[in-house]
């Protein structure tokens, strides 16, 4: 589990923070998509471009948190969220879902 004082290292810019908490979230979160969409390179992918968006803009997703110990559930779900995002994309492009009016 990832704590407080972690994401609060990690938001001041400590890098080697972040990579504890990488080390923590990213086989569990991949585990989690896994069970979802039943492909690795899938899972793997969206968790990677997962964490490069809590890295970006100077950790802003990870300063938006007003309890840190509340990361790991905040970060499953945008895994989750990332995740279906791209699946509703890749559908819409293949055309497997048919607007509705």
């Amino acid at each position: 589990m990832v704590d407080a004082i972690l994401i609060e290292q990690a938001v001041g810019g400590n890098m080697d923070a972040f990579g504890q908490i990488y080390e923590i979230v990213y086989p569990k979160a991949v585990q989690y998509l896994r069970s979802m969409s039943g492909d690795i390179d899938t899972s793997e992918q969206v968790v990677q471009d997962t964490v490069v968006y809590f890295m970006q803009d100077n950790c802003k997703a990870l300063k938006s948190l007003r309890d840190y110990n509340s990361f790991e559930p905040f970060f499953f779900q945008s895994v989750k969220n990332r995740y279906f995002n791209l699946y509703k994309k890749n559908r819409t492009q293949t055309g497997d879902i048919k607007e509705v009016c």
